[in-house]
């Protein structure tokens, strides 16, 4: 229900299976995900300060949850990882709230602590190591640590040389880190990560051709690829190439996978960006209003990963 747009009803499911199983930690974690999604709706967010008031206090709600799935379940790899995500975006808003900074040593430890335990109970969780290695590298207000960061990053060259390419960029300018990153890719040319990472990189240089190639290769190895798909069409919309760039929408709307749901609103936004552009505002605007009864957070545009939302428990 929460992938088909209905999340108000989910969240009225969920809540009353809490409520008649305490200890339902699934249901638990997915009322956390849901919230968090709530709490990514854009709106929210109309200026900086009023966004980070309603930012802490929604975040409470979602800590509670996870940390009680922690609780339940604590040899979770998963639920701690979750727990240290929501713990950072309260760090985030106590370092916006002057009044919290009080705070903040104690949110830094705890953390720190939960993406550790992650990576303890499951060393190829490469989300928390990821986190711990920008925590670690993130000068004495956070508790920096650099053997403790190289050490997560020497971890991530024996397990997984894309991530590691990742941590190393956090360093380099986008010019090395491009290099890098071809380099890595021409042994690792199957991964959707790489390809993503270059294409990221050389949009920020300006380079949006080869970004093209990156993006569209991403969405080759993995045709349900929303953000491939939502940047490579927002690139191709930039240029007169239209008709190949309905095609690459109409290729990703045709999977099984993008039928519905979340998957399928991301499709039919860029269908409806592609229809104005050639001058049909009436089928442009059913389209969006289509994606809009889906998905009504417009959660892509908020950077929210796939991986977060959408994984099954």
């Amino acid at each position: 229900m929460r992938l088909e747009g209905q999340v108000d009803e989910a969240r009225l499911i969920l809540e009353k299976e809490i409520q008649t199983n305490p200890d339902n930690d699934r249901a638990h974690f997915e009322l956390t995900r849901l919230l968090f999604w709530r709490l990514m709706e854009r709106d929210e967010f109309d200026s900086f300060f009023s966004g980070m008031s309603t930012l802490s206090k929604r975040l409470k709600k979602i800590n509670s949850e996870i940390e009680t799935n922690v609780n339940l379940n604590p040899n979770s790899a998963r639920y701690n990882y979750w727990a240290g995500n929501i713990s950072a975006y309260m760090l985030i808003s106590k370092v916006h709230n002057p009044l919290k900074w009080f705070g903040i040593p104690w949110t830094v430890k705890k953390t720190k602590a939960f993406f550790e335990k992650a990576v303890e109970l499951d060393p190829n969780h490469h989300e928390a190591r990821a986190f711990l290695i920008r925590i670690y590298h993130g000068g004495l207000f956070l508790g920096s640590h650099s053997k403790k960061a190289e050490y997560h990053i020497n971890e991530f060259e024996v397990r997984d040389p894309v991530y590691w390419v990742r941590a190393k960029c956090a360093s380099l300018e986008d010019s090395a880190c491009i290099d890098l990153l071809n380099t890595i890719i021409e042994e690792n040319d199957q991964s959707v990560l790489g390809h993503e990472l270059l294409a990221r990189k050389y949009r920020n240089s300006g380079d949006s051709e080869n970004a093209a190639i990156h993006w569209l290769k991403a969405l080759e190895l993995n045709p349900a690829d929303m953000f491939a798909l939502y940047h490579y069409t927002s690139n191709c919309l930039k240029t007169d190439k239209l008709e190949k760039c309905e095609k690459i929408v109409q290729d990703y709307l045709s999977q099984e996978k993008n039928k519905s749901g979340i998957y399928k609103a991301v499709g039919l936004r860029q269908l409806s960006r592609i229809r104005k552009k050639q001058g049909n505002k009436i089928e442009s605007k059913k389209l969006w209003d289509e994606a809009l009864s889906i998905d009504p957070t417009n959660f892509i545009a908020n950077k929210i990963t796939e991986h977060d939302l959408f994984t099954a428990p």
